[in-house]
């Protein structure tokens, strides 16, 4: 009927009411604040390579954003795009 589950009934029922209806529920990403490290990443690893190092420099992220401001970055900074080889090395291509 209204296709919302008995998860999703029970986080609004035991949630804040002031922060469930918050506008600002957007998550906050701090891929501008790590954008020089995040380049650095890009020329030496694969993007699939490069999420798990910004994981360890802080992103906050999600995997999907980060693929998406990559692809950002590809096209603003001219960076090269890195594939892996047969034998597991990344190469230009």
């Amino acid at each position: 009927m209204f296709h919302v589950s008995r998860h999703t009934v029970s986080k609004h029922i035991e949630g804040d009411a002031k922060k469930l209806a918050s506008p600002d529920k957007i998550d906050k990403i701090n891929f501008d604040t790590n954008r020089n490290e995040i380049i650095k990443l890009l020329k030496k690893y694969i993007v699939y390579e490069a999420y798990p190092k910004a994981i360890e420099i802080e992103y906050t992220g999600k995997r999907t954003q980060f693929y998406k401001k990559c692809k950002e970055l590809f096209e603003e900074c001219n960076l090269p795009r890195l594939i892996k080889s047969t034998c597991g090395e990344n190469i230009i291509t």
